[in-house]
């Protein structure tokens, strides 16, 4: 709902006039997702959750609860015109791939753990605004991007651990997909993930490997003797990385 300007109380849970006086109480959706549109500016949104479960004489429906915006919508960061590059992207994938036919979207999202330090603000991405290397601020623009794919299989690189938990599995799990996180050795909580459609395939089975592990395995050992002969360079940096693997195998689930 769309509060009045100005309005700066809770909705009553009760009544659906408590900001009468001030102006109408505007219904703006009807969903799990809303996205603001430009006449939301300078309002308040108040949200309304109604728990629902069946039952044996028929769906039980449980009190309402509201919670309203701690602040006004502000001025859209984002124009229609800066997020054409994306529904340019998006004229190709407008509609999900009938089996056979499988699409897999790879995307690098950034982990917040390095677009919020001072290295990245001024010398990796100088010529980009700090407001937009914040997390908050991508998450929404890349699960928008992701969904508009309509992909089979996401292969996400640099995956935040909040990111994933907090945001992308409930997100993507709401619209059908399942998933799985392996976080990079080291100190940086961030890694690869994996999610896939589960009307098409379901997880067969799942590992990770760090690359600095398995390059010291015996089962490696004629690979790591040929890098220390021939580029000793490599196999120094390939032993200190903190660089995870994942395989993930998938089942369709039509092969039943």
């Amino acid at each position: 709902r769309r509060l009045p300007k100005g309005a700066g109380v809770a909705l009553n849970a009760n009544t659906g006039d408590a900001f009468a006086a001030d102006g109408p109480v505007v219904a703006v959706g009807h969903g799990r997702c809303y996205t603001p549109t430009p006449e939301d500016v300078g309002h308040r949104l108040a949200v309304e959750c109604v728990p629902r479960r069946p039952g044996p004489e028929g769906p039980v429906e449980g009190q309402a609860f509201q919670r309203v915006s701690s602040g006004v919508v502000g001025p859209f960061l984002v124009s229609d015109e800066e997020l054409q590059p994306i529904r340019t992207r998006q004229e190709h994938t407008r509609r999900p791939l009938a089996a056979p036919e499988l699409r897999v979207v790879s995307y690098n999202i950034l982990a917040d753990c390095y677009s919020n330090t001072g290295l990245a603000t001024t010398q990796m991405y100088p010529y980009c605004p700090k407001r937009f290397l914040g997390g908050a601020f991508r998450r929404a623009l890349t699960l928008r991007e992701l969904q508009g794919y309509h992909a089979d299989i996401l292969c996400l690189q640099e995956v935040g651990r909040t990111a994933y938990w907090q945001y992308l599995s409930v997100h993507l799990g709401e619209s059908g997909f399942g998933g799985v996180l392996d976080e990079k050795g080291g100190q940086m909580a961030e890694g690869c993930a994996t999610f896939w459609r589960k009307e098409r395939f379901r997880k067969k089975m799942h590992r990770s490997i760090y690359i600095q592990d398995a390059i010291q395995r015996d089962a490696h050992a004629s690979l790591a003797a040929t890098l220390s002969r021939e580029c000793p360079a490599l196999l120094e940096v390939l032993q200190k990385v903190t660089t995870v693997g994942q395989m993930v195998l998938l089942e369709d689930v039509a092969a039943e």
